[in-house]
């Protein structure tokens, strides 16, 4: 339990944020400055790839030219280094993988965040309707309907037409 995450609220995404229902606005900005400091950093990790294979054309072109003039020892150093710069185009793919997963996990925070906001929104619409709704009288409603089908299945008659209630005004 000596990880600051677990401490706060276990949030990693900023300081606590579920621990404060005022936090949650700020969920989605959260979410969206992560995404774009991922996105830029895979941008930047692109380019860094892209700039080590053009320099691995340029060695191997280097490496055929100083073979052909018959210079080992400089082609033997010139091909360490072509070994190193594959060796990290090769962690730079990994690293670009390791950022694209965790941008599709910040997605699907992001998602389960807007079902989350769905679902509470329609559990506050529930509740208001339960609340406008009057459970007995509906309740006492069908049951008088229930004896009304009942009536007309049993004579294989429609039912009979009930009159309106009287209001006390009439």
């Amino acid at each position: 339990m000596g990880e600051r995450g677990e401490r706060d609220g276990g949030s990693w995404l900023g300081a606590g944020a579920h621990s404060n229902p005022h936090s949650l606005s700020l969920f989605p900005d959260l979410l969206r400055e992560n995404k774009r400091t991922l996105d830029r950093a895979i941008r930047d990790l692109d380019r860094e790839r892209t700039g080590l294979q053009t320099q691995e054309k340029k060695l191997i072109a280097e490496i055929k030219k100083a073979a052909k003039d018959g210079q080992m020892d400089a082609v033997r150093v010139m091909a360490k280094s072509l070994v190193r710069n594959r060796h990290s185009v090769t962690k730079l793919h990994g690293c670009k993988a390791q950022l694209q997963a965790v941008s599709l996990r910040l997605a699907t925070l992001k998602s389960t965040q807007a079902m989350g906001d769905a679902m509470r929104g329609a559990t506050k619409a529930m509740v208001a309707m339960n609340r406008r709704m009057n459970m007995p009288a509906l309740t006492k409603a069908g049951r008088g309907e229930e004896k009304m089908e009942g009536f007309a299945l049993a004579t294989n008659r429609p039912p009979p037409h009930q009159p309106l209630p009287s209001s006390p005004h009439s």
